[in-house]
């Protein structure tokens, strides 16, 4: 089970290495229109403006690049829907696409958050940022059991499929430790000496 939890927890932080850049340029460049910009009744008038447009049957390349525009639209409806079901009371979203995935910013409660969905608008893992304080009560009592020299600084609540992983963020003066927290069981996922 430990080794299925690295795997994921490591698919994840892969995923955001790659998707760090899309965030730093949302919605700047895009190709097509902000997720937001489009809804059904204006991805069906795109088509119907395409065939309006009398685009040459040999130039291949544009209309291509229209039905590529088209088929990255409804992936962002996709997940506009599915941000929208999951997280009714988001704030400050903000989108980025880039050719492999479609990233959502955005706050819930004081919590920051970053849900990444596949260039389909397929749902693939959710990451949700905040403080000790608002740890489950249960996650929080066992990491201050097992590590009481340590406090709390950051906590990443990883979903993905069914699996929820908490990822602490622990340090004290002389040391940081990143602990991983599945099921009631804890593992280290990453240790650190501080310089002095």
């Amino acid at each position: 089970m430990k080794k299925i939890i690295m795997i994921v927890v490591s698919g994840v932080f892969y995923t955001s290495l790659i998707t760090t850049n899309t965030v730093a340029q949302i919605a700047i460049n895009m190709s097509y229109p902000a997720p937001a910009a489009l809804n059904t009744t204006e991805l069906a008038e795109v088509q119907k403006t395409a065939i309006k447009k009398s685009i040459d049957p040999i130039d291949k390349t544009a209309l291509k690049e229209m039905k590529s525009r088209v088929k990255a639209a409804k992936a962002n409806i996709k997940a506009i829907d599915n941000l929208n079901k999951n997280f009714k009371t988001a704030t400050d979203i903000q989108w980025a696409a880039e050719e492999k995935v479609i990233v959502a910013i955005f706050k819930i409660n004081d919590k920051s958050a970053r849900i990444v969905y596949d260039s389909r608008g397929n749902w693939l893992y959710t990451v949700i940022t905040y403080q000790e304080d608002q740890l489950p009560r249960d996650i929080r009592s066992l990491v201050n059991a097992a590590y009481k020299d340590f406090t709390i600084s950051l906590v990443q609540e990883i979903r993905q499929g069914i699996i929820t992983v908490y990822k602490v963020h622990l340090e004290n003066c002389n040391r940081m430790k990143q602990i991983l927290v599945h099921d009631g069981e804890i593992t280290v996922y990453e240790e650190y000496a501080k310089s002095k």
